[in-house]
C-alpha cells in the first residue's frame, strides 16, 4: 500500500510529557547526542541539547530557535526509527524553510548541516540576537511545504519533487489522492494536526496515523500523555 510521511514542524514538541517520551526512543536519543557533539565541536559556550529538550514548557516555549532545531533532530531520530521497520515511503512531505527533519532525510542537507546552520546557533556567536530572532521569525512565518515523490535508480533510493499548485497541507493531501490514489498518510511527530485533516476529508476513505503507534515496541509512548483529540479519535 502506498503511503506519504508527514513531518510534523516545529510544533511537535509542544508538550513537556511527549519530549520525555520522545527521549527515550533509542534512535532519537542516538541523534540528540550526535547532535551534541556536534555543537560542542564548534566551540560554542556550553549547552545541554538533552537538557533542553526535556526541559518545562515555560523554557522550552519560550526558545523559539531552540525548539525549531530540537523538533529537528527529534523527527530525523523518530525517521531513522521508523525506516527501521518500514520500507522508505513513497512520498516525502515536510517544510523545508528553518530546520527542516525533511531536507535531512531526503539527503539535501546532511545533519551536521542541519545543526551548523541553525538559527538556534546564532545567539550563542553573537550578541546580536534581536536581529537573528528577526530573521528566524520570518522564515517560521513563510512555511514552505514541499512534496517529494519516490524513484527507485538501480539500488538506489531517491527522491524528486512533485509540482504543485497550491502547497498547503489540504491542498497536498487532494493532490496525492487525486494523482497518486495516496490513502495513509503517517506523521512523523510526535503529535499532530491530523484531526483536521480527518475532518476535512471525512467523507473519503484516509487513514492518517502516528509513526509511534504503527510501532508495538513504542506501546508506552503514550501512557503517560493525556490524550490530544487526536488520540481519542484514533483509539475510537
Amino acid at each position: 500500500m502506498s503511503k506519504a510521511v508527514i513531518f510534523n514542524g516545529i510544533n511537535a514538541l509542544d508538550f513537556e510529557e511527549l519530549r520525555w517520551n520522545a527521549i527515550r526512543v533509542p534512535e532519537v536519543l542516538t541523534r540528540i547526542k550526535k547532535a551534541q557533539t556536534i555543537w560542542d565541536q564548534m566551540n560554542l559556550p556550553s549547552f545541554d541539547l538533552l537538557n533542553f529538550i526535556g526541559s518545562e514548557d515555560k523554557v522550552f516555549l519560550n526558545n523559539i530557535k531552540l525548539k525549531s532545531l530540537a523538533s529537528a533532530i527529534v523527527q530525523v531520530g523518530l525517521f531513522d526509527r521508523y525506516l527501521s521497520k518500514h520500507d522508505f515511503p513513497h512520498f516525502l512531505v515536510g517544510d523545508v524553510n528553518a530546520d527542516s527533519a525533511v531536507n535531512v532525510c531526503l539527503g539535501l542537507i546532511s545533519f551536521d548541516e542541519l545543526i551548523i546552520n541553525s538559527m538556534a546557533v546564532e545567539p550563542f556567536r553573537s550578541s546580536d540576537q534581536s536581529q537573528s530572532s528577526d530573521k528566524f521569525l520570518s522564515g517560521v512565518g513563510l512555511q514552505k511545504l514541499k512534496v517529494y515523490k519516490c524513484k527507485a535508480k538501480k539500488n538506489l533510493v531517491e527522491y524528486e519533487e512533485v509540482e504543485l499548485e497550491d502547497p498547503s497541507i489540504n491542498k497536498i493531501i487532494r493532490h496525492l489522492v487525486d494523482e497518486f490514489k495516496i490513502k495513509t498518510y503517517i506523521n512523523i511527530g510526535p503529535g499532530s494536526n491530523f484531526n483536521q485533516l480527518r475532518a476535512h476529508f471525512e467523507m473519503e476513505e484516509l487513514l492518517f496515523l502516528e509513526s509511534i503507534d504503527q510501532d508495538p515496541m513504542l506501546n508506552w509512548f503514550w501512557t503517560q500523555y493525556a490524550p490530544t483529540e487526536t488520540q481519542v479519535h484514533m483509539s475510537n
